[in-house]
């Protein structure tokens, strides 16, 4: 399944401002169908192995050696 990229609200911002504060940008999540649909059924995306959870694992393991990092 491939998603297709879609920035209602622009493109870059959050990276730039994670940058402009020394932070480390953790990822996004697109904008699919499939994942409001699975959340509004109750099957959160991101208890899944599949396509749609693929953005929030990326993000959970970045999360996870950021905390390992000392929060820095």
């Amino acid at each position: 399944m491939c998603f297709l990229s879609s920035d209602p609200f622009g493109s870059g911002g959050a990276e730039a401002a994670a940058r402009a504060m020394g932070e480390e940008f953790l990822g996004r999540v697109p904008l699919a169908m499939e994942i409001r649909v699975a959340s509004d059924a109750g099957q959160p995306p991101a208890a899944n192995d599949g396509p749609q959870g693929a953005a929030f694992t990326a993000i959970a393991e970045r999360l996870a050696a950021w905390l390992d990092r000392g929060g820095r």
